[in-house]
C-alpha cells in the first residue's frame, strides 16, 4: 500500500492460505526498529518449494547473503539473507528425503 509520499508503506505477503502484514517504522506510537544500516533482530523463517529460486530472486532485488543455501545437517536446505530494508530472513524448503 503507497502512502501519502508515494512510498510503500506496508505490505501483506500471502503464502498459501496464510496471509503476513508487514510495515517500516510508522511515527512514535510503535515501537522504532534500528538506525538503517544497524542489524535488525528480527528474523522470519519461511519453508519455500525452491529455495534457491526464491534467494536469486531476492538478490537480484537488492538482498544480501548471509548465509549462502546448502544442505544443512538437519536435513533442510537452508540459507539466510537480508533484504535491502534490513529485515532477516531464513528460507529452508520442505525437509528432502
Amino acid at each position: 500500500m503507497p502512502g501519502p509520499d508515494g512510498k510503500i508503506m506496508h505490505a501483506v505477503l500471502k503464502m498459501g492460505d496464510s496471509r503476513i502484514f508487514v510495515n517500516d517504522n510508522m511515527g512514535q506510537s510503535i515501537p522504532v526498529g534500528p538506525e538503517p544500516g544497524v542489524s535488525n533482530p528480527t528474523f522470519l523463517h519461511m519453508y519455500v518449494a525452491d529455495v534457491d529460486a526464491i534467494f536469486e530472486r531476492a538478490i537480484e532485488n537488492g538482498a544480501r547473503v548471509d548465509t549462502p543455501v546448502q544442505d544443512m545437517f538437519w536435513g533442510d536446505r537452508y540459507g539466510k539473507l537480508t533484504d535491502p530494508f534490513g529485515k532477516h530472513w531464513g528460507s529452508p524448503p520442505t525437509r528432502k528425503t
